[in-house]
């Protein structure tokens, strides 16, 4: 790859990966905006052809495959480094532990995606007939989209800057209007969700705001609730997932084993030195690497969604019967971390395989991402860090796994009967959706969203549902790739935007 094609690369990784990490900040979870990859050089390659003239034959396009290398490496800047700063590093902000030591941070969150993308490497041949939902759904952008579709992503993406810069610069422009959000990535996010998502975000907007005395208390009562109900489906519908016959096979796989051995105690090194903390759970935390890394692989292929969440939980509750000094939290972040880039490398697999890439070059790029990533995106948090909790990036998954941590380390005794009723109740009703998705109807989403409406706000969760019901009247009248490329620009022209404004400040 040519130096100027690898400089642009590079730099529309960069601005994905902050915008990313914007929107994770807001919202609480990571976004597949890296898709935009595709886009960006795509346009940027049609436009040196127009102005090249009589030369343009000459300008050597990328091909299907280099779009698949173009993703590894943009994918592998972004996903699990954005989804560490968003949950384990913001909650070590907002608890104020977190580490003043950003060089030897950048570092531990290199080795943490590196033992992740050669999890994923040496899980791949376990995974070779999974469906993957999102490495199919890039495979179509790469291949079906034209130059129509091309048009309206960039009029939507220009719409959306130019409105973002009226909002920001033009005081007397409201930031919600009756209710809903005018933040354009809300509406983007909501469509990306899909009608049913975004119901249960409206859903459990009504329930946790409308009422003006809540039958179940308020403040963190109420967020025990919801913690409560979440963990307890996140964590019965991992366990119900059963990939014992793959884990014993990697168990067992001695190259797999020593491999992990040797990053894991790069990675515990670099952990020590940023937190301080004994190696005195060194060991376990070895033994389960693997496992988790390789659940959250699995749970990607299946569903398109990597259960970050489920696995922290599950750790934090394995842990805490550990006897060692320190926060839980910086550890979790040494078990989540190669599960994050496993599961988000082994969809890019995917997607080379059916695009026919080089499975080694694959590698080479995705490598390059977790590297670049981590130096890129470590600074950048620093700069946003004084920003986390509140208004503008109140870090709701931070939030929860705080909430989680706090209810883990306090007596149960010590609970108010509030508490202690609003976590049965979420426990049931945890349990019962799940078996109501298992039992009665499969094509439910995950209960997760109702209840991560608490951190949220209602004009966002109006607004989501907007976004929601548009995609859904669109649905039959607009492709699938239109439609992912249309409601993208919007997060990913606010998102970019305001990162970048915020940086300059």
């Amino acid at each position: 790859m040519s130096l100027s094609r690898s400089l642009v690369l590079v730099l529309t990784g960069f601005l994905l990966s902050v915008g990313s990490l914007y929107i994770a900040l807001k919202v609480g979870f990571a976004v597949g905006i890296s898709l935009l990859t595709i886009v960006v050089i795509k346009g940027i390659e049609a436009s040196i052809q127009k102005v090249s003239g009589v030369f343009h034959e000459t300008v050597k396009t990328s091909s299907s495959q280099d779009y698949g290398y173009y993703l590894s490496m943009t994918t592998g800047m972004s996903f699990s480094t954005v989804t560490l700063l968003s949950t384990v590093l913001a909650a070590l902000v907002l608890s104020g532990l977190f580490p003043d030591d950003p060089v030897t941070l950048i570092l531990w969150v290199v080795s943490l995606n590196v033992m992740g993308t050669f999890l994923a490497w040496f899980f791949r041949k376990h995974l070779e007939k999974a469906a993957f939902p999102s490495a199919r759904a890039a495979v179509s952008l790469i291949e079906n989209t034209d130059s129509q579709e091309h048009r309206a992503f960039w009029w939507t993406f220009s719409a959306t800057s130019v409105w973002v810069f009226l909002k920001g610069f033009m005081k007397w422009i409201p930031s919600s209007v009756m209710g809903l959000s005018l933040s354009p990535v809300f509406l983007g996010l909501g469509g990306l969700l899909g009608f049913k998502t975004s119901i249960l975000f409206f859903l459990g907007g009504l329930f946790f705001f409308l009422p003006e005395q809540h039958i179940l208390g308020e403040g963190d009562e109420l967020a025990w609730f919801s913690v409560s109900a979440m963990t307890v489906y996140m964590l019965i519908d991992f366990t119900a997932q059963k990939p014992w016959k793959e884990l014993t096979a990697n168990l067992l796989n001695k190259r797999i084993v020593l491999s992990l051995t040797l990053f894991s105690f790069v990675s515990l090194f670099f952990f020590h030195r940023v937190f301080g903390l004994s190696f005195f759970p060194v060991v376990l935390m070895v033994l389960l690497i693997m496992p988790c890394a390789l659940l959250a692989s699995r749970a990607t292929a299946e569903t398109d969604v990597a259960p970050i969440g489920a696995l922290g939980k599950l750790g934090m509750v394995i842990l805490f019967f550990i006897p060692f000094k320190g926060s839980l939290m910086p550890w979790i972040g040494q078990l989540i971390g190669p599960a994050a880039a496993s599961s988000d490398f082994s969809s890019d697999l995917k997607c080379g395989s059916i695009l026919k890439c080089r499975p080694g070059l694959q590698l080479n790029y995705q490598l390059a991402g977790a590297v670049i990533g981590p130096t890129v995106l470590i600074p950048v948090f620093l700069k946003f860090k004084e920003l986390v909790g509140t208004d503008l990036f109140p870090a709701p998954a931070a939030q929860i796994w705080n909430q989680f941590l706090e209810m883990m380390s306090t007596d149960v005794m010590q609970y108010s009967d509030q508490l202690k009723m609003n976590l049965t109740s979420g426990a049931i009703l945890g349990l019962a959706y799940w078996l109501v998705k298992k039992k009665v109807w499969n094509q439910l989403p995950s209960v997760v969203p109702f209840c991560m409406a608490y951190f949220l706000d209602f004009q966002i969760t109006n607004t989501l549902l907007i976004g929601g019901f548009l995609a859904w009247i669109l649905a039959k009248r607009v492709s699938k790739e239109n439609q992912l490329l249309v409601w993208t620009a919007m997060l990913g022209a606010e998102s970019i935007i305001m990162s970048v404004v915020l940086l300059g400040y």
